[in-house]
């Protein structure tokens, strides 16, 4: 049980610095560009995204980790850019958000059961 909610922390941990990441770098280059206070915080928050990807490889199956991990950051980016850089998701992006959801619980399912 505990192993499960440290690879869960992780997850959440690395969807949340590699969201904070993107929206910083994206901002950061809408302004003063890469030499933006920004965009370099974005860069320390990706990075410490890829920190957290490498430690969630090497403690979970890469067939797991990957799509787990890849959905749920396209998810969390979609909603980001939505209420922070006031970005518009159409009907069909939300179509794709809900699939990758259910595939997420899938493929989360699958791994429950061994």
């Amino acid at each position: 049980m505990l192993a499960m909610m440290t690879n869960v922390g992780l997850l959440l941990a690395y969807v949340l610095t590699s969201t904070a990441g993107l929206l910083l770098m994206k901002r950061g280059m809408a302004g003063a560009g890469y030499l933006s206070g920004a965009f370099g915080a974005g860069l320390g928050f990706y990075l410490a995204g890829f920190v957290l990807w490498m430690l969630m490889i090497q403690r979970l199956p890469l067939s797991t980790a990957f799509p787990v991990s890849a959905g749920a950051l396209i998810v969390a980016t979609q909603i980001a850019g939505v209420v922070w850089l006031g970005e518009k998701m159409q009907g069909l992006h939300i179509a794709g958000s809900v699939l990758i959801l259910a595939g997420l619980g899938v493929i989360c399912l699958a791994g429950l059961r061994g």
